[in-house]
């Protein structure tokens, strides 16, 4: 059932949304932050491509962001996004993708407790190590590499 609506648009609470967030925010801290490229989303002409280049937090490159320069790393940093293209600037096995929720399925759970994404995000935070995680537990959507059906249009942004 819809929660709202927004520009239009009906907005639906993903199940278990809540407690999830909560679940993250005792163990994970976040660090968003979106760099702009010029250009839109192949799926979408109207919706702005952006990146997620977690190097720039690594070398804290924000004065502003709390703590210091060396605190993170590939060996404990991980982006989960849903747009795998998001990571293009990053190494690999830094990032997870998940499939986008879609309202039309009644059965998720996947942000409750015993659903996938909790389960791996509460196996991968007692890890010693993110990129090995990652790389022995892969998880939703993959990383985009030069076998990407529109790596032609991508590898532009892999600088």
């Amino acid at each position: 059932m819809a929660v709202g609506k927004v520009r239009g648009k009906l907005v639906f609470r993903r199940p278990y949304c809540d407690e999830f967030l909560d679940f993250c925010a005792q163990i994970f801290e976040d660090m968003s932050k979106c760099i702009v490229t010029g250009h839109n989303t192949l799926e979408n002409s109207d919706k702005p491509l952006v990146l997620k280049e977690l190097r720039k937090l690594w070398q804290k490159e924000d004065p502003d962001l709390p703590w210091e320069e060396g605190d993170y790393s590939p060996s404990n940093t991980l982006l989960v996004d849903d747009s795998p293209y998001k990571a293009l600037r990053n190494p690999p096995q830094t990032g997870i993708f998940p499939h986008p929720y879609s309202y039309m399925n009644p059965k998720d759970n996947s942000l409750g407790p015993g659903g996938d994404r909790h389960v791996y995000l509460q196996n991968l935070a007692a890890a010693d190590d993110v990129q090995t995680y990652v790389h022995s537990n892969p998880f939703g959507q993959p990383f985009i590499t030069d076998s990407y059906p529109h790596w032609e249009f991508y590898s532009q942004f892999n600088v």
